[in-house]
C-alpha cells in the first residue's frame, strides 16, 4: 500500500519536475537567462531576493519584467456593461442618467459630446438592445455600431 501512495505521488509531481518555467523576471532571471533546472533557479531566485526586488523590474519594465499595466479600457467598458445591463438599457431609454454618463465616459466621450450621446442612443434604443437575451459585447457592438453612423460620435469609436 505505501509503495502505491508514494508512486501515485511521484507521478502527480512529475508533471512539476518536468516543467522548465524559469525564474520569473529580475536580475536574477537576466544573470542566470537560459540555463535551466534547480541550481540556477535556485540562483536565480536568491539573487533576486538579495541584490534586487523584481517588483522594481515589473514596475519599470526592466530586468526582463512585464508591467502589465492599467485594466484596459475595452474590458472596463465590457464589465460596466455586465455589470449594469439593466441600468444602463434604462438611462438609454430615458436619454439620461448616471449609468449612461459613465458610460460616455468610459467611451472617452469628451463632455460636449455627451447630449449627442445620450441622444443618439437614446433614438437607437431597439437597435441597441435589440432582444431579452442580449448580452453585454452584443450591446457594445450595437453601441458602436450606432456612434459610426453618426458624424459627431464615429471618432469615438476603437476600431481594433
Amino acid at each position: 500500500m505505501k509503495r502505491l501512495v508514494c508512486s501515485i505521488a511521484l507521478l502527480s509531481l512529475s508533471p512539476l519536475a518536468l516543467a522548465d518555467n524559469g525564474p520569473g523576471c529580475g536580475l536574477g532571471q537576466q544573470l542566470w537567462k537560459g540555463k535551466t533546472g534547480l541550481v540556477a533557479h535556485t540562483s536565480a531566485g536568491t539573487t533576486n531576493g538579495t541584490v534586487s526586488s523584481p517588483l522594481s523590474g515589473i514596475l519599470s519594465g526592466t530586468s526582463g519584467c512585464e508591467n502589465p499595466g492599467m485594466v484596459s479600457n475595452e474590458y472596463q467598458k465590457k464589465v460596466f456593461v455586465a455589470m449594469n445591463m439593466d441600468d444602463l438599457a434604462q438611462d438609454i431609454a430615458r436619454g439620461s442618467g448616471d449609468h449612461i454618463t459613465s458610460m460616455a465616459t468610459l467611451m472617452g466621450i469628451d463632455q460636449s459630446d455627451h447630449e449627442t450621446f445620450f441622444s443618439v442612443t437614446q433614438a437607437n434604443y431597439e437597435s441597441i438592445f435589440s432582444s431579452d437575451s442580449v448580452n453585454y459585447d452584443q450591446v457594445l457592438q450595437a453601441m458602436n455600431n450606432t456612434m459610426l453612423d453618426d458624424k459627431r460620435l464615429s471618432h469615438y469609436v476603437v476600431k481594433s
